[in-house]
């Protein structure tokens, strides 16, 4: 074993280990998402198909303990993000399909011309009696957040806010 020992060279790495430390570190590639109402990160990751670390080591400072707020931008880890915009959008039909379900389904929608004063939040508050992220989805693409004089916001109706008339309790002479 001791003539193995002598006969066998040593290990000559090709390079310094101080030219390891001053090497350029590995970028990950990375695309960006906007969050919205409802999501976090356990749901964010998994429409990335990354873990909760991975979105974290991308997004230095994020601290999961704080949530994220809707707006926020996040780096995530992936070279594209096709994928994860196709899960999210599964994931928010079935969101919309369980809200509409609860109130009733959709009766229909109505187009609002947008006024002096108009908010988005106003209009789903006190017109659609619906939440923001609801509107939202009746709206995308639009920029609710910068609503003009004129816009035109569609506002879903639901089953629940529609009144039944029944014909026979109609009084048809009113006005005569």
């Amino acid at each position: 074993i001791e003539s193995a020992i002598e006969t066998t060279p040593a290990f000559e790495p090709e390079f310094e280990v101080s030219e390891i430390a001053e090497s350029e570190p590995l970028e990950t590639p990375v695309f960006l998402a906007t969050v919205r109402s409802g999501e976090n990160l356990v749901l964010i990751s998994q429409w990335a198909d990354v873990s909760v670390e991975d979105v974290l080591a991308v997004n230095p400072g994020l601290d999961p303990a704080a949530g994220l707020q809707v707006g926020q931008t996040l780096a995530l880890p992936g070279e594209t993000d096709d994928d994860y915009v196709a899960m999210r959008q599964v994931w928010s039909d079935a969101r919309l399909t369980r809200y509409l379900d609860k109130r009733g389904g959709l009766a229909g929608t109505v187009d609002h011309r947008v006024r002096t004063g108009d908010t988005a939040w106003g209009l789903a508050k006190s017109e659609a009696d619906v939440p923001m992220w609801v509107l939202a989805a009746f709206n995308e693409g639009d920029d609710l957040e910068r609503l003009n004089i004129g816009d035109t916001v569609v506002l879903p109706v639901l089953a629940d806010q529609v009144v039944a008339v029944n014909p026979t309790e109609v009084d048809t002479t009113a006005g005569q």
